[in-house]
Parts: C-alpha cells; sequence; structure tokens
C-alpha cells in the first residue's frame, strides 16, 4: 500500500466562538496569567516545588518535575477561549527556551506581573492606548534593559570558562555537584560544536558518559513538523522522534508537493522490500507545505511502510547557510544534494542516499545524526570550511559560523547516561541536566551574570527613577516579581523577605544564595546566570504582556468535545496494537 492512498482529513466544528474586548475577556486572560505563573513560579528557585502531571498516554506513570518548560506545556483549558489564550502565551513563553535554553519560569513570573500592573496602569490612565504603552514599553527594552544587561555580562575566555562555565550549570542543577561535574565532564570530551545527549536508564542511581560519534545541528521537529509534530513523536517518554539506520535525502529547495518525489520513493520502497536498504528515511528540504507532512504523518502510521520523516535545513546570517548545511550533510553521509535544475529526483538512484547512519534524533529544537561519518568526504569538508574561515574576506561573524561547522562535523556526542531507581527520579535529574546543558551553551556565546535575581533588581531600581509613570509603574515592581516568588518559595516570612531585598539594595555587590540562606559575592557563591536566559526571559515577558494588553477580541472554534475523545480513544486503541505487535516480533 502506498502513501498516496492515505489521505488526511481534520474534521472541524464548524461553529466559532467571537469574544470581543471586555471585561469578560479581560477576566479570561487574567486567570490564564495567574493560573500559569503561580503554578510555573511554585518551582523557581532550589527551593521551588515538583508538580506532579498525569500523562495521556496509556501505562506511563504520573511525571513529577520542577522544570518550568515541562510544566507550561502540560497545562491545558476546557474553556475554549481560555485554551486558546493559553497557547499564545505558552508559544511566547517557550520561545525563551529555543532562543536561550532556559529562563522559562522567569519569562512566565515576570509576564504574569507585567500584565497585571500593564492592565491598572491601563485603567487609571484612559487616555493612554494599549498600543502606545507597549511601544513604550519595547523602547525602554531596546534602549536601556538590553544594553544594561550586555554591559553586565562578564564573557567566557580560555582563562576563565571552566569555573564560570561550572558555576552557571551548578545553578541549573539547582547545586548538585555530582550531576554538575558529570556535565563538565561530558562538555570537555566535545567542546563548544560537539553535542551532548541525555538519556534515562533504570537502575542504581548514578552516572555515565559515552563519546559517540554523530553530528548535531540546531533544528528540531517543532520548527520543521509544527501543529504535526506529535504525529511523528514515537519516544513519547523522551518526547522526541527517534529512527534506527535511516538514510537521508537532500533536496535543494522547498518540497511542495509528493509527485516528484513518488517515483524515488517507490524504488526505495522496493529495495526495502528485498531488505537491502532501511524503511526509515530522513528528508532534509529548507521547507514542506502542510499537505506534504500531513500526508507523510499519515504514512508514518501504516505497517510495514516506509517511515518519511521531513526535516527542515537550519538557517545561519550567512547567505546560502542551508544549501551549505546540504553540503555539510553530504559530507557526512557521503549522499548527493538533488535540485530541479542541475541534479533533478528522476535522476536518482538508492546509491545516492549515501551511507545510512546508526540513528537519527529528533528533539524540539535540535536534532542529532548518530554514527560515524565518511571519513575522507568528511575531512575535505572539514578542510573547505577551515580554508573559508581564512580567507582575508571572511567577517569575525562569517568566520566563527564556519568555524562552528567544521566542529560539528568532526566533534562528536557525547552521551549522559542518567540512572534512578524510579522514573520520576531519572525524569527530573534529567530536566535538571538538559537546563544546565543549554545555559553553558548561553554562557559560552555571550557570557555571564550575577544570579539568585540579582540583575533583575538592579534594573527595577534603574527604572524606579525613569522619567516615564509607565516605566516606574509598571517595569520597575514587575522586575522584583522573580525575586519574591524565589524567596517565598524559600517558606520566608513577608518582613524576612523584605530585610533581604533591603540588604540588597544596600550592597550591589552582592547576592542572596536561598539554598545556604547567605549573602555573598556571585563568584564565592557560584550564583551566576547565563546572560541569554536572563536576556531572553525579560524580551519574551514583555513580548507576551504586549501582546495580551492589545488584545481586541478572540474568535475560535467550538470545542467538540465527542469528536475529541473518540480521537483520542482510537489513536490510543492503535497505539496499544502497535505495542502488542512489536512485543510478539521481539
Amino acid at each position: 500500500m502506498s502513501f498516496l492512498d492515505h489521505q488526511y482529513r481534520k474534521p472541524k466544528s464548524a461553529p466559532k466562538i467571537v469574544l470581543p474586548a471586555n471585561d469578560i475577556l479581560k477576566q479570561k486572560i487574567t486567570e490564564i496569567v495567574n493560573k500559569v505563573s503561580s503554578l510555573v513560579g511554585s518551582t523557581l528557585g532550589p527551593n521551588g516545588s515538583t508538580v506532579l502531571i498525569e500523562r495521556a498516554d496509556p501505562g506511563l506513570p504520573p511525571l513529577m518535575t520542577k522544570d518550568g518548560v515541562t510544566v507550561i506545556k502540560e497545562v491545558t483549558e476546557s474553556d475554549d477561549v481560555k485554551q486558546a489564550i493559553l497557547e499564545t502565551y505558552r508559544s511566547a513563553a517557550i520561545s525563551t527556551v529555543e532562543n536561550a535554553g532556559d529562563g522559562t519560569t522567569s519569562c512566565v513570573i515576570l509576564a504574569g506581573s507585567i500584565l497585571d500592573k500593564l492592565n491598572k496602569y491601563l485603567s487609571k490612565n484612559k487616555k493612554i492606548s494599549p498600543q502606545y504603552a507597549a511601544r513604550e514599553l519595547q523602547l525602554y527594552l531596546n534602549s536601556e534593559i538590553i544594553p544594561y544587561i550586555e554591559k553586565s555580562s562578564l564573557k567566557i575566555d580560555y582563562k576563565n570558562a571552566e569555573e564560570l562555565l561550572f558555576k552557571v550549570a551548578k545553578v541549573s542543577t539547582n547545586g548538585d555537584e555530582d550531576l554538575t561535574k558529570m556535565i563538565m565532564e561530558a562538555y570537555s570530551l566535545v567542546g563548544d560544536s560537539g553535542h551532548i545527549t541525555v538519556v534515562e536508564e533504570s537502575g542504581m542511581p548514578g552516572f555515565d558518559i559515552l563519546k559517540t560519534d554523530g553530528y548535531p545541528f540546531e533544528k528540531g521537529f517543532e520548527q520543521s513538523l509544527g501543529m504535526f509534530c506529535n504525529e511523528f513523536i514515537n519516544d513519547n517518554d523522551g518526547n522526541k522522534i527517534v529512527l534506527e539506520n535511516p538514510h537521508y535525502l537532500l533536496i535543494d529547495g522547498k518540497v511542495l508537493e509528493l509527485n516528484p518525489l513518488v517515483p524515488f520513493l517507490s524504488l526505495v520502497e522496493q529495495e526495502f522490500q528485498k531488505g537491502l536498504v532501511s524503511p526509515n528515511i530522513v528528508i532534509m528540504a529548507h521547507g514542506f507545505s502542510k499537505e506534504v507532512i500531513a500526508k507523510l504523518a499519515q504514512w508514518w502510521k501504516v505497517e510495514g511502510a516506509l517511515k518519511i520523516l521531513p526535516c527542515a535545513t537550519p538557517a545561519d546570517m550567512l547567505v546560502n547557510s542551508q544549501y551549505d548545511f546540504l553540503k555539510d550533510m553530504a559530507a557526512f553521509t557521503g549522499g548527493k544534494i538533488f535540485n530541479p535544475l542541475t541534479n533533478p529526483l528522476h535522476n536518482a538512484v538508492i546509491q545516492d542516499l549515501g551511507k545510512p547512519s546508526v540513528s537519527f534524533e529528533s528533539q524540539r529544537y535540535k536534532s542529532v545524526v548518530h554514527g560515524t561519518g565518511n571519513e575522507r568526504t568528511v575531512l575535505i569538508r572539514v578542510n573547505e570550511l577551515k580554508a573559508q574561515a581564512k580567507q582575508p574576506s571572511a567577517t569575525p561573524l562569517a568566520k566563527s559560523i564556519l568555524e562552528e561547522r567544521a566542529g560539528r562535523l568532526s566533534g562528536g556526542i557525547a552521551k549522559l547516561v542518567i540512572r534512578g531507581v524510579s522514573e520520576a527520579h531519572t525524569r527530573e535529574t534529567r530536566d535538571r541536566a538538559e537546563d544546565a546543558i543549554c545555559a553553558i551553551r548561553g554562557a559560552v556565546k555571550s557570557g555571564v551574570l550575577p544570579g539568585g535575581c540579582r540583575i533583575l533588581l538592579n534594573l527595577s531600581l534603574m527604572a524606579e527613577t525613569h522619567s516615564s509613570e509607565l516605566i516606574r509603574e509598571v517595569i520597575a515592581s514587575s522586575l522584583r516579581e522573580p525575586l519574591f516568588k524565589l524567596l517565598i518559595n524559600c517558606g520566608l516570612s513577608a518582613s524576612e523577605i523584605a530585610e533581604i531585598v533591603e540588604h540588597l539594595v544596600n550592597n550591589p555587590g552582592q547576592v542572596y544564595d536561598a539554598a545556604k540562606s547567605v549573602f555573598g559575592s556571585p563568584l564565592e557563591l557560584d550564583l551566576l546566570d547565563s546572560t541569554p536566559a536572563v536576556k531572553e526571559a525579560i524580551r519574551s515577558a514583555v513580548s507576551i504582556s504586549s501582546l495580551l494588553s492589545t488584545l481586541g477580541g478572540v474568535i475560535v472554534f467550538a470545542r467538540d468535545n465527542a469528536l475529541e475523545t473518540n480521537e483520542a480513544l482510537a489513536f490510543h486503541s492503535k497505539m496499544k496494537e502497535l505495542n502488542e505487535h512489536q512485543a510478539n516480533d521481539e
């Protein structure tokens, strides 16, 4: 049976709910923001609480985590309008992780506080439009807040790298020194250009590090698959897509329809039936239409058929960067690049797929090709990239990007194995490890800042003296909210919190270590944050609050509970059949 026999159909309820800007809409926005801010905020800091999450997949136990990203992804609403607001809020908050790797919890707390105080300010000043207020906040962010953060950032160099990165990672692991040491060991194996993947295993609690070969890149399933990503995820526990021994079809262009690919894919299917090639194919192209992804999603679930995964090529600041990525992949796999003009796909033969890798792993914002690249073609490509970086015309930015790509081709992958007696324990440890890895990456690129919400407090003090009433009433007080929440999570009273804040105001060179209840310098107390995490948390918070404060209405589909229930039951029934079939095969 061919994938052309499987058409994608998405039933939708025809009626829509229309809610203009009024007190009801404002109340729904406030309720959503307060709920998310309170729940996610409870996880902040070393004394933050864990959240118990029941999972939809049958047979999986509830998950306990204090990772802000995981928590906000699991929040849903039965109210149609609230769900649409929630999804918008969540998307903007999670972009903090995409851009910086960490900082979502602070972002959510900031966004809730800014929106609350902005709404109060606008209610008091009826003649000021929400659009004007949003523009003023954005202007202050770009002209005052971001420059201050960049000026305060301590850059990483070869002299201080090991010490500073250890401190940054230790904050993200909540002071777990053993885990921090293992993460730093893994980082030392692959360097700035390599990749660290985290996996969970059952057994006696502990850690292992394995060095493997592979090629990592910054493009995950969310950017490639969009709304269809859940249809492809086959490792629900790890929230990722994994293919064993896949081949790679490299296309210089966008795939807007499947017809041009049909002859070659039919040839691959014939070879697969003979047992000569793997049934798993990753198509790497510059983009895919929704129709193409939808049809491949349907075929993905067909037993015994090819499993074809669309993967969009990553782009950087250089011209033709997506094509250059395909050249890197061609070097790694030994495959060929196809395009409609000079090398059309109808000329392809099976050998043009190159050598299959050991596996392909696609996470939310990054992917990894596991395996050993073609030694000869990789060496040639690495030398080409290094030569381009040495050209007199190469700018510092171009040189940095070219050297990073060369490092990725030859750097390899470190696998950090986390073992624990329970799934809940290993998952919670894994969340902290991944936060620490992201924080290290951000610190290497953009530097570090004093932790413990010190920079937010400094920015708050700066905003208190601003000439604009809006900045004083909205920004100044909101920037203190994450610090208050961190101290509340420590069980401190209002008077104790006031004393700590007063001490920090009077001692600008100190931070407060909530885990040890002591004051000191950031370096002495190992309290450092990566610069991108702080910067993107504030940037996303201003974006979210501006977006929701200027909302003029909501138009959403009415939920069809019976339809959604039947779809869910059908999906779980199908998954049960597939699991039973796989178990019988084993």
